[in-house]
Parts: C-alpha cells; sequence; structure tokens
C-alpha cells in the first residue's frame, strides 16, 4: 500500500468518526428499514468523505467552535435534521 492510499484511507476513518460523533451530537440515526438505512448512511458517509470543513466540525463537535452553526458548514445538515424529525 503506498503512502496516498494510507493518506486516503486515514481521511476515510477520520471523516467517518467526525460523521459518527455529529450524528450522536444531534441525536439522529438513519432509518431502521434495512434498505432505506443503508442508502441513508451512504449518501451521509459520502458527502462527508468530500468535506471541505473537516477542521471546523472537529472544532464544533469539540466544543471549540460555539458560535459556529453546523446547519451552514455541514454538508449533512438537512439530511440529519430530516433523520431527526423522522425519530
Amino acid at each position: 500500500m503506498g503512502d496516498e492510499d494510507r493518506i486516503g484511507l486515514r481521511r476515510a476513518d477520520r471523516q467517518a468518526l467526525l460523521m459518527a460523533r455529529m450524528m450522536e451530537a444531534l441525536d439522529v440515526a438513519p432509518s431502521t428499514e434495512a434498505d432505506a438505512a443503508r442508502r441513508e448512511f451512504e449518501a451521509l458517509f459520502r458527502r462527508c468523505a468530500r468535506c471541505a470543513e473537516s477542521r471546523l466540525c472537529q472544532a464544533w463537535l469539540d466544543g471549540d467552535a460555539p458560535d459556529a452553526d453546523y446547519r451552514v458548514f455541514c454538508p449533512n445538515a438537512s439530511l440529519f435534521a430530516r433523520l431527526k424529525l423522522a425519530r
């Protein structure tokens, strides 16, 4: 495995962790229907993996950016809101 592959895996791991923490912080979960849940999770992960705001997300989740509004910087904000309403 080359350096680029390792860097990509580390970024994917970091983004997956941020996404899981955001879902926990917002008290949301994918739907319970298996197929719908898989599609929702894949969509969440794709958006998170391409997000350019990882540092701000990390800071917000750590409580170091209290003035930041995740609904402004998070590409998954609308899906998180929909999932939260569905619960």
